[in-house]
């Protein structure tokens, strides 16, 4: 073989793995999107009295949170949907919510949900979703 050969070879090898050790320890190169919004993080802020007295309805009814509920392939991530179930003494609503990415105006751009869709006494399967029930003041998960 000829020993030209062999310097260009062992030349690219070399240059190939500076280049990528340099690579490997600046994370400022990779792209990477805001935080996931953890599920914690959503029921707590169902929680807030806000969801305790929404008005929906001609006539306008007062409904109540009562359920949250999460698909199996829930990530936290833009794009992601999640139901919320409400009620009151005689009506049922689920809303759908949407994970969208907004401008974080100067700083790092973060999740938010927005109310995508409401339907009228629809309830969607519980066992096709991880379910968490309103309870006592405190947020209980489904048994499985």
């Amino acid at each position: 073989m000829n020993i030209r050969r062999i310097i260009y070879i062992a030349a690219i090898i070399i240059i190939a793995f500076l280049l990528f050790r340099g690579f490997e320890g600046n994370t400022s190169l990779y792209l990477t999107g805001p935080e996931p919004l953890a599920k914690n993080e959503l029921l707590t802020d169902f929680k807030s009295p806000k969801f305790n007295s929404i008005k929906f309805g001609n006539p306008e009814q007062i409904y109540k949170i009562s359920a949250v509920l999460f698909p199996e392939n829930f990530k936290g991530e833009a794009g992601d949907t999640f139901y919320a179930e409400m009620k009151n003494e005689q009506n049922y609503l689920t809303i759908m919510y949407l994970i969208v990415e907004t401008d974080g105006n100067g700083e790092k751009d973060r999740l938010e949900y927005i109310q995508k869709d409401v339907w009228e006494n629809i309830k969607l399967p519980v066992n096709k979703f991880e379910t968490y029930y309103w309870e006592n003041n405190n947020w209980q998960k489904a048994a499985e």
